[in-house]
């Protein structure tokens, strides 16, 4: 997983991560027991809390905290066999938390934290996707007005 996390953030500009010091990769068991007590008591949220961006304090940088067997719950192991299917897996919560991150350091927008968060996950995403993964971009992108055609012709909205 560390490998995973790692080439997610070689797609992220150097100065979008400033003042972030640490990334870490645990387990739900792992967590200390305030933390474990208050995640029972969001009982319909734990699942979703799969990781989260804890800012810089007085005696702590900026870190954010990925629960890894959250977030593999609902895949198998033939899921993970791919690469692009591993950073897709990831990119959802690390870029998410990534956009807190970038959203409190450079302070541009007065929006909700989560909304400014999502922004931040499907731009991160996109430039991960092109820098990494241009020939499926290329692919998907030449595929784009077939596909349109054919749900028009169904009836789908595109």
């Amino acid at each position: 997983m560390k490998r995973v996390v790692n080439r997610l953030l070689s797609s992220i500009p150097e100065h979008s991560l400033i003042g972030l010091k640490l990334i870490v990769l645990t387990n739900i068991n792992a967590l200390n027991r305030k933390t474990r007590r208050e995640l029972r008591g969001k009982k319909e949220q734990s699942v979703k809390w799969k990781g989260w961006y804890d800012p810089s304090g007085k005696n702590h940088s900026a870190k954010i905290e990925l629960l890894v067997d959250i977030i593999l719950r609902p895949f198998s192991k033939t899921d993970l066999y791919l690469s692009l299917m591993q950073d897709f897996i990831f990119s959802d919560v690390l870029y998410h938390e990534i956009g807190h991150h970038i959203h409190l350091t450079t302070g541009q927008e007065h929006r909700k934290e989560e909304v400014v968060a999502e922004q931040w996950k499907r731009k991160l995403f996109r430039r991960h996707f092109i820098r990494k993964y241009w020939y499926a971009y290329f692919l998907l992108v030449s595929l784009k007005p077939i596909i349109r055609f054919f749900q028009k012709k169904s009836g789908q909205k595109a």
